[in-house]
């Protein structure tokens, strides 16, 4: 007599169960199960978001890579999967290709301060730092209420060792965002390196109240 048929499960099924072990961080699990759905339902975009979005929380770049590209054959002007895909190209050690993903999204969209943003933060981490100046001022320019883009700055100029345009520009994250706790901290540091220690030990105690556990070993 023949085995009954094995049952399949419907993609509604396979969607909430995706969700509810990602809703319990069981990312892992979650990323297994959404890839079983991908090849039950070949072709569906929503599931490939899904994901790259579980896959890159996890850190599970390379999966993440995958799913955004698949996206890109189906919509290769979706800025957002794009900047996703170059984000873990850069998280994998391939900054190159990453800056060739988010040069392709400003090329068709040049007022994407978000694709700007992140090729500031490639530059940085290849020390081109004068083109990630420029990057990221063309961010904020475009987007001047991100306090984001103003922290980014205030990095490049601290590893520059222009400490009062780091203050400058940490001041701005700080007037935006002004509950975020590694505002300060930057803030601090950079008030540190001008050797004004009330200041930065003032800021360094706000990112503690704040709840920075790490600003509050820094200031016992």
């Amino acid at each position: 007599m023949a085995p009954p048929p094995r049952k399949i499960a419907t993609r509604e099924k396979m969607m909430q169960i995706i969700q509810d072990l990602a809703s319990k961080k069981q990312l892992k699990k979650a990323v297994k199960w959404a890839s079983r759905a991908i090849i039950l339902f070949p072709g569906d975009i929503e599931l490939y978001e899904l994901l790259g979005n579980l896959a890159w929380t996890d850190g599970q770049y390379d999966i993440a890579a995958l799913a955004f590209r698949a996206i890109l054959q189906t919509k290769p002007f979706d800025a957002e999967a794009r900047i996703n895909l170059a984000i873990c190209l850069s998280a994998t050690g391939f900054h190159h290709d990453s800056l060739n993903e988010l040069i392709f999204v400003i090329r068709h969209n040049p007022s994407n301060a978000q694709a700007f943003m992140n090729m500031a933060s490639t530059y940085f981490i290849l020390d081109m730092l004068e083109q990630a100046i420029s990057s990221i001022l063309e961010s904020i320019r475009l987007r001047p209420d991100v306090p984001q883009g103003y922290s980014i700055l205030g990095g490049i100029y601290f590893k520059q060792l222009r400490y009062g345009s780091a203050e400058e520009a940490f001041k701005a994250a700080v007037m935006i965002q002004p509950d975020d706790p590694m505002a300060h901290f930057r803030l601090g540091a950079a008030f540190m390196m001008q050797n004004r220690e009330k200041s930065a030990i003032r800021e360094f105690e706000i990112a503690c109240y704040l709840g920075d556990k790490d600003s509050c070993d820094i200031t016992q």
